[in-house]
């Protein structure tokens, strides 16, 4: 487990750098601070699940459906989260730190994202 805590910690550093960096993106673009936390957040999201597949958890699963859509429900409830955690950051903590808050946010899920994906999506 420690092998592959540290994998997914990479790939979650590694996500979590695109995601940051395609909000500063959308957000350069004047996308406004809420959607280019949507765009991004759903981008590395595809990203994630191909390495989390991959890279991490190497799923031999012939259920791929379930795979997926469990991935999908924890991604939803993770997004979420993230949002949420990015809107009230935003709107009442740090409103001029939209950067500091979406690593705040995006940190924030991290962990609950590696339990859930190792012992449900992922498991065998």
């Amino acid at each position: 487990m420690t092998t592959q805590f540290l994998k997914f910690t990479l790939l979650g550093l590694v996500t979590a750098a695109i995601e940051v960096g395609l909000f500063q993106l959308f957000y350069a673009l004047s996308t406004g601070a809420l959607w280019s936390s949507v765009l991004a957040t759903l981008l590395s999201t595809l990203i994630n699940y191909w390495g989390s597949r991959a890279l991490v958890f190497v799923s031999e699963q012939a259920g791929r459906l379930r795979e997926v859509s469990a991935f999908a429900l924890v991604s939803a409830a993770s997004f979420l989260l993230n949002q949420l955690i990015f809107y009230v950051a935003l709107t009442w903590l740090m409103p001029s730190q939209p950067v500091v808050v979406k690593i705040i946010a995006v940190g924030a899920v991290a962990v609950g994202n590696f339990f859930a994906k190792k012992y449900w999506v992922f498991s065998a």
